[in-house]
C-alpha cells in the first residue's frame, strides 16, 4: 500500500504500523487510525478523539475524521515517551507543571485521562497526551489519587517499568518519605 485516498486527499508513502497507518500529505506526516464505520466502537473513537482535541489538552492535532470510510487523521509527533525518559533521568519541574495543567483542563472538561506514563510523549519540551481515550471525571481515578506515583521515582514506577521491559538505576530510588514530600510539594505548587 503506497497511496491512500481519504476525503479527496491522496496520502502517499503509506506504511502500516502496529496501531495506525503512517502517511504523508503535502510534505507533512500524519497518523491515520482505521475504524469500522457506523459501529458503536467507531462512533466512540470518533467522539473521544474529537472531544480531546477540542478540550485544550495538548494532544496530536486532529486533521479530520472521515466517518463514511472510517478514518481518523492526526498529526504525527516524534518524541520520547515519558516512560522512556523517566527510566533514564528524573523529570524536570516544567514537565510536572504541564502535567498538572493538562490534568486541570481535563477536570474542568469533566474527563479523567489515562495518566500511565506510556501514553504521554515529550516533543521539544512540550508534553502531549497521545491516547484517544478518557472516562467521565472520576475523583478516585484522578492523577493525584491514582497515577502520580508513576511520575516520580517510586517502587510503583520500578514495577511499571519492569512490566514494560525497562529498568531503572536502583541508586535513583529515594526513601518513601522524601518521594512523598516531593509529590506533595509539586502538587501544591502546580495543581489547581
Amino acid at each position: 500500500m503506497s497511496e491512500l485516498k481519504i476525503k479527496h486527499r491522496l496520502f502517499e508513502n503509506v506504511e502500516e504500523k502496529e496501531n495506525y497507518i503512517l502517511a504523508t500529505y503535502k510534505n507533512k506526516t500524519y497518523e491515520i487510525t482505521k475504524f469500522e464505520p457506523r459501529t458503536e466502537e467507531g462512533d466512540a473513537l470518533s467522539y473521544l478523539t474529537k472531544r480531546i482535541s477540542t478540550s485544550g489538552i495538548k494532544s496530536p492535532k486532529l486533521f479530520f475524521i472521515d466517518k463514511k470510510q472510517g478514518y481518523i487523521v492526526k498529526e504525527h509527533l516524534e518524541g520520547i515517551t515519558i516512560m522512556e525518559l523517566i527510566s533514564k533521568e528524573d523529570l524536570n519541574e516544567d514537565i510536572y507543571s504541564q502535567l498538572f495543567q493538562i490534568a486541570y483542563l481535563a477536570k474542568i472538561n469533566r474527563m479523567t485521562l489515562n495518566y500511565e506514563i506510556d501514553n504521554w510523549l515529550l516533543v521539544d519540551n512540550v508534553l502531549y497526551y497521545t491516547l484517544p481515550d478518557f472516562i467521565m471525571y472520576n475523583e478516585e481515578k484522578d492523577l493525584v489519587k491514582k497515577y502520580l506515583r508513576l511520575w516520580f521515582v517510586t517502587k510503583d514506577l520500578v514495577t511499571f517499568l519492569s512490566n514494560h521491559g525497562l529498568s531503572i538505576d536502583k541508586n535513583r530510588i529515594k526513601d518513601e518519605y522524601t518521594v512523598n514530600k516531593e509529590m506533595v510539594l509539586m502538587t501544591i505548587k502546580h495543581y489547581k
